[in-house]
Parts: structure tokens; sequence; C-alpha cells
């Protein structure tokens, strides 16, 4: 697609590559504006601190056998779905003052599969992606997904819950 334009909006394209982002490969044709194409090379992706991959099933046991002292949250991740960088910004937001008392994990739905599956056989709460789940002593108390994950949405389920 960038290949195919002209002019100013393949210079603006080449000159955000350069600067270090990415290209990405897309599977399917897709029509993107250009102020469209700019917010997805632009996107911070990068993940808080307190928001720790799992990347194993082995992971995932020892974060719900934490829950039982701590609560914990559960973010999965879509790395490919606009949704789910909507609802990383809300967690992100929610992170900025969020109590220590919680433990904060992401699930990566593409690279962490076998966690994200184990996850629906041990906490029973269906996949969705992005979703999140809180857990309290290995059993999800509360979950949202898509645009239901907002800052004040995890801030309220965290004070009722904890």
């Amino acid at each position: 697609m960038i290949a195919a334009m002209n002019g100013p909006s393949r210079a603006i394209i080449n000159q955000v590559l350069a600067s270090g982002a990415q290209k990405r490969k897309i599977a399917r044709p897709v029509r993107l504006s250009l102020t469209m194409m700019l917010d997805w090379v632009c996107y911070d992706r990068t993940m808080p601190a307190t928001l720790t991959p799992l990347r194993s099933v082995a992971d995932l046991d020892e974060a719900l056998n934490q829950s039982a002292k701590n609560p914990l949250l559960l973010f999965k991740h879509s790395a490919e779905c606009g949704t789910s960088l909507m609802a990383l910004d809300e967690l992100k937001r929610h992170l900025e003052d969020a109590s220590d008392a919680v433990h904060y994990r992401l699930i990566t739905v593409q690279t962490e599969r076998e966690v994200s599956d184990t996850t629906v056989t041990r906490l029973g709460v269906p996949h969705r992606s992005p979703q999140v789940i809180l857990v309290r002593a290995g059993e999800a108390v509360w979950n949202a997904s898509h645009l239901q994950i907002t800052a004040e949405a995890l801030r309220a389920a965290e004070l009722h819950h904890t």
C-alpha cells in the first residue's frame, strides 16, 4: 500500500518508518486514511512495567496461586486489534494511580495462545479479546471486554472486589 502512494503522503510514511517504526504485513488489502496509517505506525505500544507478561501455563498457575494474597488483574490483549489498543490505553491510565495491592498480568493472545486458552478452562470466563479478568483466590470475580474496559470501570471493580 505504501509503495502505491505518491507525493507527500508517501514521503511522510517513509519518514515515519525510517524513524524506527517497523513495517507490518497486512493479511488482506485494507483502505486506510493517512491519519489512520500514521496513528497505527506511531502508536506507543510500550507496556507499563507493572504489567508483567505471562509466558507459560506455569506463570499463569503461579499468578492464580498468588491471587489468594493479592488480587490479580489479567489483561488479554490482541497486538493486532485497534479496540485492544484502546483498552490498553485505558489500562495504562488506570495504572498511573492504581493500588500496589493488585498484581497486573498481560496475556498477548497471538503469542501466548496456550495461556489464553487455559484461562478459559481455569476461570470459566469465555474468551474475549481485549478482556480484563479480576481474580481473587483463584476465582474470577469480575470481567469486562472491548469498550467496557475503561479506567473508571477498572477502578470501580478493584474497589468493590479488594
